[in-house]
This record gives structure tokens, C-alpha cells and sequence, in this order.
């Protein structure tokens, strides 16, 4: 079942790399749809032209793919 649009979700954003380690718990509303962004990029996994972006609710997490 997709969430409704004013439905929160959160999300954990989990960054680790050479002795780093970085953990935030982000909001997003139900229509924001980063399940279906990810999906998106997976798909066209061959490549795209110019950038897709997605942001939570408050901004603490962004991701842009190119």
C-alpha cells in the first residue's frame, strides 16, 4: 500500500567510509516518493540526461544523480 500524501514516513540515512560513520533520521510526506525515485534511477540505470534530485521534508538528506 503507497502511503497517502500527507502521511509521514521516516527514512534512516546510514553513511559509513574509511573510519566514518554518520546516521540521521529524516521525514518525508507520503508522496514524496523516494522508493520510487530510487526504483527510477535503477531503471534507467544506463544513464539520463541532466540531474534528478530528491529531498526530505526538513532537508536533511538530498540526494542528486547525474
Amino acid at each position: 500500500m503507497r502511503p497517502e500524501a500527507d502521511d509521514l514516513a521516516w527514512y534512516v540515512a546510514d553513511v559509513r567510509d574509511s573510519g566514518l560513520e554518520a546516521q540521521i533520521k529524516v521525514v518525508t510526506l507520503g508522496d514524496d516518493d523516494l522508493p520510487g525515485f530510487l526504483r527510477g534511477l535503477a531503471d534507467d540505470f544506463r544513464g539520463w540526461p541532466g540531474t534528478r534530485h530528491w529531498r526530505s521534508l526538513e532537508d536533511q538528506l538530498r540526494i542528486e544523480a547525474a
